[in-house]
């Protein structure tokens, strides 16, 4: 088989991108894991690829591997017996600087991409960090002719089976304030590569004293992700601040601008999980922050938990992140402790009329008024039905629904997607036999 280490530029290249990340390294977990070295030690090349890190051996001034259907020079790796199930396929640059290999694996492991922890296997699986290099993997006859994922960080998805496709996962990092009219002193324009981190994004933001989105910090999952869904907590959600996104279309790889009113948000909805579902990849996203603070405190779990942090006044956007990130540790389980994806389910909107025949019902239901109607949490009504901490599978159980969160259906070690599903389906047939209340939800079943 061919060579299928991924090498992505000369040096001047690799160092272009170090310059472009001049903050502190844990701004930008993305990043830092991709260059956790010196931009000249291409041993970060093999860590973009933990599957074959074992077979990159050794540093050479040059390699030529002509058996295996290329010649590199002035490469400073050798590769050895790499696994026959990974292809190189190649092509030079435009400029013809350089010799560039797309992997594309085969069979391969999901576990380590989704933060239920499930172990499927994907087909084919590649990763890119820039919109040149999705392009040429859209190219490829194996990506046009397979069902396409995009994945981030895996933290919004429930995988019931094997996907029989090709997974391309986002990799494209950079975070920059753009340039502004000097007449505004009020907002700056803020751009994300959509690989990188949320959170990784929120606490740069709040570095450079812009806020506006510190009541969603802790959000697990990428940038290119938050779009999708219109993500939100604690009172905000991205639409307020967001101005634009940039995006690749998969069937001609023209990169397209969506204004905030092309992109059709609503409550964690979005024109790509609806009309233009699987047609675009988001490569960048831009927001436009506040430059002197507005706190959003109107949740009123956040005044509750500055209050008991000792916060008192009108709080800084740093302490608001700071009561926010404080509220989902004391209530929501680490992915990386207990698999789970967040909150499964939508806060459902009823009428005022369903609303106030549910209050007279149960006087403690909670309910928020919005446009047409009242939205009522979807926990509330879960736990009220009696399925807070309940356990499911072999011994002491392999899923369930969380003990402190009844909103989060969590894999505890050992269950499948499908037991997973077969739970939610039981918690939303029970929530509409009590409360005549449909549950959608919020992570996507594939």
């Amino acid at each position: 088989m061919l060579l299928a280490i991924h090498f992505l530029a000369p040096a001047n290249r690799i160092t272009g991108s170090a310059n472009r990340f001049p903050t502190p390294a844990r701004r930008f977990p993305t990043a830092a894991n991709r260059f956790p070295t010196p931009a000249h030690d291409l041993t970060a090349t093999a860590n973009r690829f933990p599957t074959l890190a074992s077979r990159v051996t050794g540093l050479a001034s040059w390699v030529t591997a002509t058996n295996l259907g290329i010649t590199a020079t002035n490469l400073p790796v050798a590769a050895t017996n790499l696994p026959p199930r990974a292809q190189t396929f190649r092509w030079h640059s435009p400029a013809g600087q350089y010799l560039c290999g797309m992997l594309l694996e085969e069979n391969v492991s999901l576990r380590p991409y989704n933060t239920f922890g499930l172990d499927v296997r994907a087909r084919y699986f590649a990763r890119f960090a820039s919109a040149d290099e999705l392009r040429q993997l859209l190219k490829l006859p194996q990506v046009q002719a397979a069902e396409k994922l995009i994945l981030g960080g895996g933290s919004n998805l429930l995988f019931t089976q094997d996907f029989n496709g090709v997974v391309l996962k986002n990799e494209i990092c950079g975070l920059e304030i753009l340039s502004e009219d000097a007449a505004d002193t009020h907002t700056a324009l803020l751009r994300a590569g959509a690989g990188e981190s949320w959170h990784g994004l929120v606490e740069y933001s709040l570095d450079q004293n812009l806020s506006g989105i510190e009541n969603l910090s802790l959000i697990p999952g990428t940038v290119g992700a938050a779009p999708l869904q219109n993500i939100g907590a604690y009172g905000a959600e991205l639409r307020d601040t967001f101005d634009h996104l940039e995006a690749v279309e998969i069937s001609t790889g023209a990169l397209r601008v969506f204004t905030a009113g092309e992109c059709g948000f609503g409550y964690r909805e979005s024109v790509f999980k609806n009309t233009l579902k699987n047609q675009f990849v988001v490569t960048a996203v831009v927001l436009r922050l506040h430059r002197r603070a507005q706190p959003n405190v109107r949740y009123g779990a956040i005044s509750e938990t500055l209050a008991e942090l000792g916060i008192e006044g009108e709080p800084t956007p740093q302490e608001v992140s700071r009561a926010v990130i404080y509220i989902r540790r004391s209530k929501l389980p680490d992915p990386a402790e207990i698999g789970n994806a967040g909150s499964f389910f939508k806060n459902p909107e009823v009428s005022q009329a369903k609303f106030d025949q549910l209050k007279n019902q149960y006087p403690e239901l909670p309910g928020y008024p919005v446009p047409g109607g009242v939205k009522v949490p979807a926990g509330w009504l879960i736990e009220r039905a009696g399925w807070k901490g309940l356990r499911r599978g072999a011994g002491a159980g392999t899923h369930g629904v969380h003990d402190r969160q009844a909103l989060v259906l969590v894999n505890h070690g050992g269950a499948t997607g499908g037991e997973v599903r077969q739970l939610a389906e039981e918690i939303i047939s029970s929530v509409r036999q009590q409360f005549g209340i449909e549950l959608h939800p919020e992570v996507n079943i594939l």
